[in-house]
């Protein structure tokens, strides 16, 4: 019974957070559409357009401002400041940390995954990357921490009630 229940609210949650966030995806569809090869135009009236004669062009003036942005990011690459605090902080430990995130970006090429969600959140107003952990080796206990890619933004359903901009609540 408990796990029903659990499934029922699990359900419940999913489709209470698909409908809140469904304009949304469908505005970044439209845009990513927009900046597809047949432009905004749908296939009907695409047919209708051309059984009356009348032109059907997309002209793409957007993609060159989106790669401005994208390519800026790309020579402008994030990283990780630490800064000591606290009452046994060292410099020494900081540099440590901040080392340590580095391997850990490099090993799982997070400046991939980042661009990769600016680019969508550029071109339809929403993009993630996730940054969890997964096992060393098959059998053993140890883990380490990857970040990865998320291709599919509508495949993230944020809780609709935030407080934070970011979204980190």
């Amino acid at each position: 019974i408990k796990n029903d229940a659990l499934l029922n609210e699990i359900r419940t949650c999913f489709s209470e957070f698909a409908l809140y966030w469904e304009e949304n995806f469908k505005e970044g569809d439209l845009d990513i559409l927009a900046l597809g090869q047949l432009g905004p135009w749908d296939q009907a009236e695409r047919d209708l357009r051309r059984a009356e004669g009348r032109l059907c062009e997309h002209h793409d003036i957007i993609s060159q401002y989106n790669r401005r942005i994208s390519n800026q990011s790309r020579l402008n690459a994030r990283g990780f400041k630490i800064d000591p605090a606290g009452k046994n902080a060292t410099p020494e430990t900081a540099g440590m940390r901040e080392d340590r995130m580095r391997q850990i970006e490099y090993e799982s090429n997070a400046k991939y995954a980042r661009e990769a969600a600016l680019e969508q959140a550029i071109d339809r107003g929403m993009g993630f990357y996730i940054v969890r952990t997964e096992y060393s080796v098959a059998d053993d206990f140890d883990q380490k921490i990857v970040v990865d890619a998320i291709l599919n933004p509508k495949s993230v359903l944020i809780w609709p009630y935030c407080k934070t901009p970011e979204r980190s609540d």
